[in-house]
């Protein structure tokens, strides 16, 4: 256990401050900068405003910790940190102009894609340059000049899947805990950054499930580009999670994000369109609001728990695939 949180320093404690200080002025502050997430009677559930200041929170988490990180401790060093800090407020950003004045699908998927060719080429840490397995495929397969827009694509997807799943109190903080967990358990060690980020997202999830505040589309899209960062992170320096396993604690809202764009396109919908069909709504429909967040997560961590027992990586997502199918058909058949 000491090995575990050998990494650990109490100095980065204080870093934990300016975030959870922002929460006694939460009212104020959201009020000031718009952070207020209004009912509207339709896929809204709750019956007053809300705060949507959570991504705020975790942006000044962040932005404290790598300025204390770049120029102190310098474990990541100044580059990775810059480049980190300067991401996380542009996503946030997109994410902030999205819930004031609901920025166009399309226009964010440019910004988004702009953003990132630029940004990413500047850390090659942070660019997948070859595709490695634990048992799936053999050999490991070469990028080459795809390497950029493979690693965009992949934060993009990342992106919108985990937007996808942020419809229902709890979930999308939940999940982030639970990746965050995973790249932990596989690494065999907690760093500091990942150990007050916690902290920071357990008050938030506290206080999501309580309906004090929400992440707003600015704490989903900061989210959104911050892990998947950090595994690409790892993975080129580490390897602690390869690309057969990465799949696989993805895999639940990657394939339920999938579904919906195949149900839209066969509905001839755009796919950007909003609706009721998501797995935590299949899921609320039946369990009640109460335990759907808990669903979720248990659903959603099976995959990864299954290749604690199951050592081949293909046989986990076949079986995957067949049961979060068969769950769906549950779901579904009890809704009508």
């Amino acid at each position: 256990m000491n090995d575990f949180f050998e990494n650990i320093s109490f100095n980065y404690a204080a870093v934990l401050i300016l975030p959870l200080f922002l929460l006694f002025f939460l009212n104020g502050i959201s009020k000031k900068i718009k952070l207020i997430d209004y009912p509207d009677n339709l896929r809204k559930t709750h019956r007053k405003p809300v705060s949507t200041i959570g991504g705020l929170i975790i942006l000044v988490y962040v932005i404290s910790f790598f300025s204390v990180e770049a120029f102190f401790q310098k474990t990541y060093g100044l580059n990775f940190s810059s480049i980190l800090i300067l991401l996380s407020i542009l996503f946030y950003l997109i994410g902030y102009y999205d819930d004031v004045n609901n920025l166009s699908p399309h226009i964010k998927t440019f910004i988004i894609f702009l953003i990132l060719l630029i940004m990413l080429p500047l850390n090659q840490n942070l660019i997948i340059s070859t595709l490695k397995f634990e048992n799936l495929i053999e050999k490991d397969i070469l990028l080459n000049q795809a390497s950029l827009f493979v690693t965009v694509f992949f934060i993009y997807i990342f992106f919108n899947f985990l937007n996808f799943s942020d419809g229902h109190n709890g979930i999308a903080i939940s999940l982030t805990i639970f990746f965050i967990s995973a790249l932990i358990i596989q690494k065999g060690n907690i760093n500091n950054f990942q150990f007050y980020f916690i902290i920071i997202l357990l008050i938030l999830l506290i206080l999501n499930l309580k309906n004090v505040l929400f992440l707003g589309n600015s704490g989903s899209s900061l989210l959104g580009v911050l892990i998947p960062l950090f595994y690409i992170y790892d993975y080129n320096i580490n390897s602690s999670l390869l690309c057969d396993k990465i799949f696989i604690i993805f895999f639940i809202p990657g394939i339920d994000m999938t579904r919906l764009v195949y149900e839209r396109i066969q509905n001839k919908k755009s796919i950007f369109i909003g609706d009721t069909n998501h797995l935590h709504h299949l899921i609320k429909y039946k369990f009640g609001s109460q335990s759907t967040p808990w669903v979720y997560v248990l659903v959603a961590t099976m995959p990864y728990l299954f290749t604690k027992f199951i050592e081949e990586n293909l046989i986990t997502i076949l079986l995957n695939i067949m049961i979060y199918f068969a769950f769906i058909f549950f779901l579904k058949i009890k809704r009508n």
